[in-house]
């Protein structure tokens, strides 16, 4: 074919050779901000449940708990495992980790509901 192509396209010129050493150093650099950016998603999201249970402008957050029914206790071990999570990671670059925590004690009940104290809450132990 003649340097006049009109029907066909030609093919892209290809990319020059990215070193390994490039290669590793760009995957290192995706890993690591993907991990600060889900850390820091999950952080937002173990906040937001806080302040939608016990921080809600118009319920109390008994009304609030009522509001999950039999599914409140569920939420609130996965809540709560969350909060473990994000705890660990934070321990593992040995800082503080960014959470709110329960304002009330409270109690999971047989039929999966939660009852909400009058004392204020305190971390289990671990």
């Amino acid at each position: 074919m003649s340097n006049n192509q009109i029907f066909s396209t030609p093919s892209a010129p290809e990319a020059p050779e990215i070193s390994l050493a490039r290669e590793a150093s760009r995957l290192r650099a995706a890993v690591l901000a993907d991990a600060r950016e889900g850390y820091k998603r999950l952080c937002q999201i173990q906040k937001q449940g806080i302040t939608r249970i016990w921080h809600h402008p118009r319920l109390s957050p008994q009304q609030a708990v009522d509001a999950l029914g039999t599914d409140a206790a569920r939420i609130f071990q996965a809540h709560g495992a969350l909060t473990q999570v994000i705890a660990a990671v934070a321990a593992l670059d040995g800082v503080q980790p960014d959470l709110l925590l329960p304002t009330h004690e409270f109690a999971a009940n047989p039929d999966g509901t939660i009852t909400v104290g009058e004392g204020p809450y305190q971390p289990q132990a671990d």
